[in-house]
């Protein structure tokens, strides 16, 4: 039942980014989510990958508040587990959406060039697996 939790948690999240929602409301039910997520870690390869999925909304929510900072330290996190699962070992997978959300925090601090590498990085991926006519990247 606590992965029930966790995935109503997860809903929870990314519907109230959408809504009219206060944003240190979604901040915390953001960090409940991710605490959720690290009370039923097995360690398994599913649970890292829920773990970085949860450090992502953590990470966008600190992004609705402004925590610039914060924001690109939770990516960070998502990203290095990211790195450490199979398929993204193997190329199959890349941590699209926490790469995008690092990439504009690191531009709300101006910082252009760090940005810019973040999203080159991730479009050369979908350029290598999708192929260059690709239509379903932004580029």
């Amino acid at each position: 039942m606590p992965d029930v939790l966790a995935d109503v948690l997860s809903s929870h999240v990314v519907l109230a980014m959408d809504a009219n929602v206060e944003k240190q409301f979604v901040l915390n039910m953001a960090q409940e989510h991710l605490d959720q997520r690290h009370n039923i870690d097995d360690g398994s390869d599913d649970a890292k990958d829920n773990i970085a999925m949860a450090e992502g909304e953590v990470a966008q929510a600190y992004m609705l508040c402004g925590k610039w900072d914060e924001a690109i330290e939770h990516c960070d996190i998502s990203i290095g587990l990211s790195w450490e699962l199979p398929g993204t070992i193997q190329g199959l997978e890349f941590p699209h959406f926490s790469m995008m959300r690092k990439a504009a925090s690191l531009s709300a601090l101006g910082r252009q060039d760090e940005a810019a590498m973040c999203l080159l990085e991730t479009l050369e991926f979908r350029r290598n697996f999708y192929g260059p006519d690709d239509m379903q990247s932004c580029k």
